[in-house]
């Protein structure tokens, strides 16, 4: 009888989970955390902090000023007749967020997010440069007369100042594509970096010397992702207003 009963309860716990062992792993992670939250001296918080605002402002900056530029040549490549091309490469460009930013999440759920970092920034640059070029090829291609205006619409094989040659189409394809993907890769690389990063230095700009009950040290914490969310959203107004307009005085 005390076999059958020893045997019965082995196979009932080897018929489920082990949770206590999950529970015991999970609060020694957070005993783990909070020990290297606890190590981080403030001004060493504070220098990764101004780190992060260093790197997020360039890197709003070179976005701001390159979608403003893209803009540009697609409008300048139609002679400033049309806009069709600028709003096709925003319905393209959106139409790649909403179609893609799930699949983009889960892959940076499910990697390093360092490494992701990195892989994103590298290619974003690449698809920059690529489109570039393109945009550079796509403006020699245009004929000067009809930069000039020597021809009329009815003269041209346009639409609505667009020429349709087979490869004009084929380097504005590939410039949508571009910009599409570079703006993905964008909005991946702030999820990685800076999203989640911020919640992770806010731990440790939690004070766990003892003097502060648990509700004082939530409330730091909340406090010091409001400070730091608060700097993220000027410096993303700043960046919006003042790259355009930058770099609208440099190109005129």
């Amino acid at each position: 009888e005390e076999d059958f009963s020893s045997s019965s309860t082995s196979e009932s716990c080897s018929s489920f989970p082990d949770e206590s062992t999950a529970l015991i792993r999970r609060r020694s992670l957070s005993a783990a955390d909070d020990t290297n939250a606890s190590t981080v001296s403030p001004a060493a918080l504070n220098k990764a902090r101004r780190l992060l605002y260093f790197s997020h402002f360039w890197n709003q900056w070179s976005e701001c000023t390159w979608q403003f530029c893209l803009v540009l040549f697609l409008a300048a490549f139609s002679n400033y007749e049309s806009l069709i091309l600028v709003t096709s490469y925003g319905l393209v460009s959106y139409g790649f967020v909403c179609c893609f930013g799930s699949t983009t999440g889960r892959f940076i759920d499910g990697s390093n997010r360092l490494q992701v970092a990195r892989q994103f920034i590298g290619f974003e640059n690449s698809a920059v440069l690529l489109a570039t070029f393109l945009c550079y090829e796509l403006l020699q291609s245009v004929d000067p007369a009809r930069q000039e205006g020597g021809e009329t619409r009815n003269e041209k094989n346009d639409l609505d100042g667009i020429p349709t040659d087979p490869k004009s189409i084929l380097l504005l394809v590939g410039i949508h594509l571009l910009g599409a993907i570079a703006s993905i890769l964008d909005s991946g690389f702030l999820v990685a970096v800076e999203r989640d990063w911020i919640v992770v230095m806010s731990q440790c700009a939690i004070d766990r010397s003892g003097q502060y009950t648990q509700e004082q040290q939530e409330q730091m914490q909340k406090q010091w992702l409001s400070d730091t969310n608060v700097s993220m959203r000027q410096i993303d107004l700043s960046c919006k207003v003042a790259a355009p307009a930058a770099a609208g005085l440099l190109i005129g």
